[in-house]
């Protein structure tokens, strides 16, 4: 469970409306796969959060999590930043690159960056392991 999550939308939000409650499913959504339960869920999240017009003009996202982890995601850069002590990760999520620190020291991980990664979601790097 998040500590804490931020939404901000830029200064230059779009005017056009959806109307409450209503959003398009994401590309390869599978509506018949899926537990209605869970839709019901991500309704409701996406109402709390002001609806799919906030959650498309937002621009950035940032959240903490147990264990002192923190993370800031750019949606329009595809821009993520993961840090938890003195581990850093700085990543884009569209070009599947990034820089790693540990104690300010540069490093590369053991294996690939995008093993970490389920695809373009940011939350692939939540507990990055093997590094």
């Amino acid at each position: 469970m998040c500590g804490g999550l931020l939404l901000a939308g830029p200064a230059h939000a779009q005017k056009a409306q959806t109307k409450k409650g209503a959003y398009p499913a994401a590309e390869g959504f599978d509506q018949a796969g899926s537990d209605p339960k869970a839709i019901a869920i991500a309704d409701k999240v996406m109402n709390a959060m002001g609806g799919y017009d906030a959650w498309r003009n937002t621009r950035y996202l940032a959240w903490s999590f147990f264990g002192g982890q923190y993370q800031i995601w750019d949606k329009y850069t595809g821009d993520f930043h993961w840090e938890k002590d003195t581990l850093v990760a700085n990543y884009n999520l569209n070009y599947k690159k990034g820089r790693y620190t540990a104690a300010a020291k540069i490093f590369q991980p053991r294996r690939p960056a995008r093993k970490y990664s389920t695809g373009s979601c940011p939350f692939g790097l939540t507990t990055p392991t093997g590094w």
